[in-house]
Order: structure tokens, then sequence, then C-alpha cells
């Protein structure tokens, strides 16, 4: 093969990859990109409208990142797509012993510096701030908007880079559980540890995980979660693979997918842009969360109570007026009413005790 036709497969080559990066229908993998959360669009099957007044009163918060993993096969039916997201930091981690993490948990983003000398990994074209962090245990599930994008000028962190996150993640949770065991046989035995008696050097990962033919091209791991959602995991099983297929061929969602958070995203990444810490992303999505749970309890209680005046208007109303009770009705009544006061919050009891 002479030089012209290495040229010309090269043209082609840088052709369609830009076309790929112009016309994707979801995320490209490994692109920075803005990821704003949206708590009403998240809450609305719910058609509560207490919950949906709560999620208006959170702010839709937006944070810098990129997708890891996409969930579900593209299929231009779909309103959103499961993604798995890991955003980034301003600063290290913050120690705490009690969850197993310290500072050293964390990879550097381009020429961040690390506690432990941890080398960084490298976005291409490098990203326009310093001091950037992906903290190992925050990844997150969202599902994305569908919707085409350009990113032949987006930030694109690149497979090897990926799979050096992944090693790094293996080592902080392999330093986790030795810190968790540690502080558990201090705390058992004299309170809490220092942080001088702890080891703070990750371990290196042994040869044999590295080849680990399961995880190659793959960047999250299961890890302890600080409050954030579990991170999804990425075992290839073949029942998992043959759901997925079916359900992306017909067009359908798993029934639980309504849970995880609605998002949008932008791929104009630039010096001016604004984003929020990812050390915010537990407290947020717990806040998204409770409003769910409380709004499922108040459909529980409900529920209930409409079950109980069924009960009460199906019984004979001729029978009950022309005879005595009989024995004990009275005694079932409020045991049926203390069952529906069992569902309600502790500071709604208290209220009506009052």
């Amino acid at each position: 093969m002479n030089i012209q036709q290495l040229l010309q497969l090269s043209k082609q080559s840088i052709r369609s990859r830009e076309v790929v990066l112009q016309k994707p229908l979801t995320p490209v993998v490994g692109a920075y990109i803005l990821v704003t959360i949206n708590p009403t669009a998240s809450l609305a099957r719910l058609h509560d409208p207490i919950a949906i007044e709560q999620a208006t009163a959170l702010s839709n918060l937006t944070f810098l990142g990129y997708v890891s993993h996409i969930l579900d096969l593209p299929n231009p039916m779909r309103q959103y797509h499961k993604c798995a997201c890991r955003f980034v930091s301003r600063g290290l981690p913050q120690a705490d012993l009690s969850e197993g993490t310290d500072e050293t948990m964390c990879v550097p983003v381009g020429h961040s510096s690390h506690p432990a000398g941890r080398e960084g990994v490298s976005a291409s074209p490098p990203l326009p701030w310093d001091n950037l962090y992906h903290h190992s245990f925050t990844a997150v599930e969202l599902r994305l908007e569908s919707k085409k994008g350009d990113y032949r000028k987006s930030s694109l962190l690149p497979h090897a880079e990926r799979w050096k996150m992944t090693l790094y993640i293996r080592e902080d949770k392999a330093h986790s559980k030795e810190l968790r065991q540690a502080h558990k046989i201090a705390s058992q035995n004299a309170g809490a540890p220092s942080l001088d008696s702890l080891p703070v050097t990750p371990p290196q990962v042994e040869s044999s995980e590295r080849v680990d033919s399961r995880a190659v091209g793959q960047d999250s791991t299961a890890v302890p979660s600080t409050g954030s959602q579990p991170e999804p995991s990425t075992d290839n099983h073949f029942g998992d693979v043959m759901h997925i297929m079916g359900n992306s061929l017909m067009g359908e969602d798993d029934p639980e997918d309504w849970r995880i958070p609605i998002a949008t995203f932008s791929t104009e990444v630039t010096a001016t842009s604004e984003f929020c810490d990812a050390t915010l992303l537990p407290e947020y999505l717990d806040a998204i969360d409770k409003i769910r749970h409380d709004s499922e309890q108040r459909r529980r209680i409900s529920d209930e109570r409409e079950r109980l005046e069924k009960e009460e208007s199906g019984r004979d109303p001729i029978s009950n007026a022309t005879r005595d009770e009989p024995a004990g009705s009275s005694h079932n009544k409020r045991k049926r009413e203390d069952e529906v006061s069992k569902l309600e919050p502790p500071s709604k009891r208290s209220n009506q005790m009052a």
C-alpha cells in the first residue's frame, strides 16, 4: 500500500468519525457534556400535586461529566435512554472513615495533582478548568433525553483513559474495604481512629485482575456509595442482554425505570459554562427520592382509607338501624382506624393527638 492509499484511508476515517460524532441518537460515550437534572419531570408520573409543587421548588442543577455507559439500546422511539454518568468535582474528596473514604479516592482530570501521585486522565481537547477530579464513588444512573448532538468540538475521554479510571476505582474499592475494617476494629477498641493510624496509599492491583476480560472497556465497578445511587452493574449476562434487546426493539421501558431521574444535556461546554460540584449529587438525589417516597406513602394511606370507607358503606344500613351493633364492632372499627394511623407520618399523628 502506497502513501496515497494511506492518506485516502486516513481521510475516510476522519470523515466517518465526524459523522459518528455529529449525529448520534444518544450521548457519545466518553464525551464531556453538561447534564441538567429535572426533578419535576422525574416525578411527573406520580400525578401528585403536592409532589410536583415540592419538586418545582428544587432547582434544576447542572453538572459536568461524561457518559460511561449507555444502558439501553438506541431506539428513536424512546423519549429517554438510561445512561451511567460520571461527574467532576472541584477539589479532593473529604475523608469519612466510617464510609471507608479518604482524599486519595479520586481520579485527577488533566494535570490536577493527587495526594498519592496518581496520574490523571486526559481529555482531548483538554477541559478549560483546573483542579477537576472524578471522585471514585459518585457514578449515577440517569435517563437522558434522546436527541442528536454535535460532538466534533467536545472534549473526549478516550477508551484507554476510561479503562485507566476503571483500574483506579478497583484500587480504591479495595482500599475502602481496608479502611472500613480498620475503622470498625478501632471503634470497637478505643473509639474513632485518626487518619495517621490508617493507610492512605491505595494498594496496587494484581496483574491477574488487570486482565479480567469481563471488565475490559468498562469503567464502572460496584463500589460503596455515600448517598448516591448504586453504580450500575456491567456484568455480561445473556438474560439481561436479551431483556434489553427485547425492550429496545419494542420501544418499551422497564416498569421501574420511571424512578430513575430525568435529565437534559448540552454538548456546548465552554470556559464560561457554569456547573455544580458533584459532591452535591447525593443530597440532591436523596431530596428527589424523599419526595417520591412521601408521595407513595400518601397514596398508600389514601388507598387504605378508601378501602375502609367501602367496607363501612357495604354494611346493611337497615340492619344497623333496627338492631344493636354486634358485640365488638366498635372495637373492630377502632382497630381499622389504628391501622390507618400507623401509615401516617409520626408528626401528623402527634398533631391529631394534641
